[in-house]
């Protein structure tokens, strides 16, 4: 693709106006579902869809007692956890735009980004907070932060999360939330800046839905599945297709930070992850793993696992059957019981690693966005996934070449 024009021709159906309503519908209909799952050293610990709507309509209530009005600009620096999420909630239901800061760069390159969006506040984690501080240092931000975590010296009984949460419940009257509107500005989020400095893309509640309308035309997810999220949430592939399109249907979200395959491999266990959407370098990661051990066996072993991989391509292409269980199953098991399909987005995917998972028995679909298409603008299906490509436009979605 030497140069394409990206043009969303038409929206696709979706039942509400923005993502505050579908949220909220979402937790009328699955209340005391579980919504978060979050991989601790003790276990795992669980939000309902309850519980999160509540927490996130006391930090929205909050905010807007403390000042915040619609359009007002607040950030977020974390790492992916559930709290990432509430925050991220409650600034919607507030009727102001999401932040979203990437943990991984400099504390100036925070500070310009903090300017350039106009931001009136900032969520953060306790594993950033002291190079926050250095980037805030002599900025009016340095007093107008929240803290998911204990900050030693901190006398302020609502700069943690949950005494905010919880300050913010007990006001009688509760503030008046407003109403949120279909264009009003959801989501800034600044792009990686490989072509110059970072460019903050306008995301409204109109394009957020939109691009999931799209998505759950053409792939299926529903209450059933349990997706993993390991890719930064500052990123829309990670938002969009890990965290809020699951939210509108009921999925639960998995959260695991962490890139040692082990523990990967245990989280798609434990928690019966049936949609993996990543990146290509996930697997080239297990697909170099899968080679070593094959590499291990006798010749006549090698040959045997070739021979199976080109028995599955033809009964998939030729007879529509997948074998891959059937012949490699120690290898689905690794993956998990439940995994239905992997998703593969954010970079160009080596097409000779697909057909060996596409041969393994392993569906991954293939999709092609940008930031400024909201995330995906193309994705393979199911039934249709060309290997090599990254698929058709989604539903409402044009693109000239």
């Amino acid at each position: 693709m030497t140069a394409a024009a990206f043009e969303r021709r038409s929206r696709p159906e979706a039942t509400h106006a923005t993502f505050n309503e579908q949220f909220r519908h979402a937790v009328d209909r699955f209340a005391d579902r579980v919504a978060f799952r979050l991989k601790t050293p003790t276990g795992y610990c669980e939000v309902t869809y309850r519980e999160v709507d509540g927490q996130a309509s006391a930090v929205a209530a909050g905010l807007v007692e403390i000042g915040i009005r619609p359009g007002d600009r607040v950030a977020i620096l974390s790492e992916n956890r559930p709290e990432w999420v509430i925050s991220c909630l409650g600034i919607l239901m507030a009727g102001a735009t999401v932040v979203p800061l990437d943990p991984q760069i400099s504390p100036p390159e925070w500070r310009k980004l903090l300017e350039d969006s106009g931001a009136v506040r900032v969520f953060v984690s306790g594993m950033y907070f002291s190079r926050f501080q250095e980037a805030v240092a002599d900025s009016p931000l340095r007093e107008k932060w929240t803290g998911f975590d204990a900050c030693a010296g901190e006398k302020d009984g609502r700069r943690l999360l949950a005494d905010f949460v919880s300050w913010a419940g007990s006001l009688d009257p509760a503030p008046e939330l407003p109403p949120a509107r279909v264009q009003g500005v959801a989501f800034i989020i600044y792009t990686s800046g490989t072509t110059g400095k970072p460019k903050g893309v306008v995301l409204t509640h109109e394009n957020i839905l939109s691009e999931i309308a799209g998505i759950l035309r053409v792939v299926h997810c529903d209450d059933k599945d349990a997706l993993l999220c390991m890719l930064p949430l500052q990123h829309v592939f990670a938002s969009m297709v890990n965290v809020l399109t699951p939210l509108s249907v009921g999925a639960q979200v998995a959260f695991v930070d962490t890139l040692k395959r082990s523990e990967i491999l245990q989280a798609l266990q434990e928690a019966g992850i049936t949609i993996l959407a990543t990146v290509p370098q996930f697997f080239y990661l297990f697909h170099g793993r899968i080679l070593e051990e094959v590499n291990k066996k006798p010749p006549v072993v090698r040959l045997l696992f070739r021979s199976l991989l080109l028995l599955n391509r033809h009964a998939r292409h030729l007879l529509g059957l997948n074998l891959g269980r059937l012949l490699f199953g120690k290898i689905h098991r690794t993956f998990g019981a439940r995994l239905r399909f992997f998703v593969s987005g954010g970079s160009s995917f080596d097409p000779r690693v697909a057909q060996d998972f596409h041969d393994l028995g392993f569906t991954v679909l293939q999709g092609y966005g940008l930031t400024e298409t909201s995330g995906a603008a193309t994705t393979t299906r199911a039934e249709d996934n060309v290997l090599g490509s990254v698929g058709k436009p989604l539903p409402g979605v044009e693109i000239k070449i």
